[in-house]
């Protein structure tokens, strides 16, 4: 799965992830833990400048590195000119049908759960799908079942967290949030008897998410040629450009400067894990889900 073939590697890059979750104020009595003396880490190391950081750029200093200064194409595109192989065909969405299963009853099962998000149900749905294959060496260049795991389980997280949102009132994720938003400006209790009361409204949210399913596929369909057009690029342009998105995001997401140099910081540090063979994503994972094992551990103590 995710810890390819070193046992230890991957727990010690869990270990990481733990600790790294530590950095903050304790949920029992607000002590801070590891800030050394900086008061913007009170409430945690961000979480989108911790995987941006260790995932996007970390890449991105990889691929610049076996960069030979050319200015060539990120990938090169052979177009071979057939109309079949323009789309996803029925005969690859049929081979991937038990991937796509698989998938969709994960993705589901953790989108239930208040906070695990879609970002950890896609990896957790690959690691699975890898695990179970025949041909493992081949996920990670291209085996379209790797891509049918990951965004059937990322897909379905978006429905599931309307899980506990409708019956108990929890939102599972920020767009379930806004919801709960919503709801609150139109006077508008989420919970068990929100079917009672407004079972129209509740069925009509349903189909909006069923419609949008379709939706999803038509763009999709319909940007294949633009994303080819993307990744066809010159790779000073790609590395400019993802960098930018980057930094503006975490910018935006983080809180401004402070967000960015953490971000800079893990970059640096996932680059150096990668080259040893450490697995960034059991980091990421560790790290988002440290605060919920904390906080139930208390509990149950």
């Amino acid at each position: 799965g995710l810890i390819d073939n070193s046992l230890v590697k991957g727990l010690i890059a869990a270990a990481l992830g733990l600790l790294l979750a530590c950095v903050g104020s304790d949920p029992e009595n607000y002590t801070p833990r590891l800030i050394f003396g900086l008061w913007d880490l009170y409430d945690g190391l961000p979480l989108p400048s911790v995987a941006i950081g260790m995932l996007a750029i970390a890449e991105i200093l990889r691929r610049m590195a076996q960069c030979d200064g050319t200015a060539r194409a990120t990938i090169k595109v052979d177009r071979t000119g057939k109309p079949e192989d323009r789309r996803v065909s029925f005969a690859e969405y049929w081979s991937c049908r038990f991937v796509l299963l698989r998938g969709a009853i994960t993705g589901t099962l953790l989108g239930a759960l208040p906070g695990i998000g879609s970002t950890a149900a896609a990896f957790i749905s690959y690691a699975l799908t890898k695990s179970a294959a025949r041909d493992p060496h081949t996920f990670g260049k291209g085996n379209i079942k790797g891509i049918a795991a990951a965004e059937s389980a990322n897909s379905s997280v978006v429905g599931a967290n309307l899980i506990p949102l409708l019956t108990l009132g929890i939102p599972g994720s920020v767009s379930a949030a806004l919801i709960v938003s919503a709801f609150m400006i139109h006077g508008l209790q989420p919970g068990p008897l929100l079917f009672e009361n407004q079972g129209r409204l509740v069925y009509g949210l349903f189909g909006a998410m069923l419609m949008a399913n379709f939706v999803n596929l038509w763009v999709g369909q319909i940007g294949l040629r633009i994303w080819v057009r993307v990744v066809s690029a010159p790779e000073p342009v790609i590395f400019a450009s993802a960098l930018l998105m980057c930094i503006v995001g975490v910018g935006m997401a983080s809180g401004g400067v402070f967000g960015v140099f953490v971000m800079l910081c893990f970059a640096a540090a996932g680059h150096v894990l990668a080259a040893f063979g450490y697995s960034l994503v059991i980091i990421i994972i560790a790290f988002f889900l440290g605060p919920r094992l904390e906080i139930s551990l208390a509990q149950s103590v």
